[in-house]
């Protein structure tokens, strides 16, 4: 059963778990949402819902230790094209293909999901 978790974001970037009343890590976020759970982070000092730049965050994370892996020549092709690898990944799976071909785009699809997490 999934439910929605809220999550607080204090000015020193310690994250609260209202659920479990303990501070989490981002991992704890990504593994939250594995196990199918929903999460809204709130910024206790303005109460401003924040969920998207911390999902961003983590994604961004992710992306960079995958990008941290592939030759510079790939990078620039990256760069040249309209649409970054993320972009290309992100458009493919909205569109219903996120397993992609064999272009750059799928090559972030595939590495979107190993890599570390941000940590604390």
């Amino acid at each position: 059963m999934s439910k929605k978790i809220v999550i607080k974001k204090y000015p020193n970037r310690k994250l609260y778990n209202t659920d479990t009343a303990s501070y989490i890590s981002y991992k704890d976020i990504v593994e939250m949402i594995k196990a199918g759970h929903s999460v809204m982070v709130v910024d206790n000092r303005t109460k401003q819902d924040i969920t998207r730049f911390t999902l961003t965050q983590i994604l961004f994370q992710k992306e960079r230790e995958f990008l941290k892996s592939l030759p510079e020549s790939t990078l620039e092709t990256a760069i040249k094209q309209e649409t970054g690898l993320i972009s290309n990944s992100l458009t493919q799976f909205g569109s219903g293909s996120a397993g992609g071909n064999a272009d750059t785009g799928s090559a972030a699809a595939a590495g979107a999901g190993s890599g570390s997490v941000v940590n604390n």
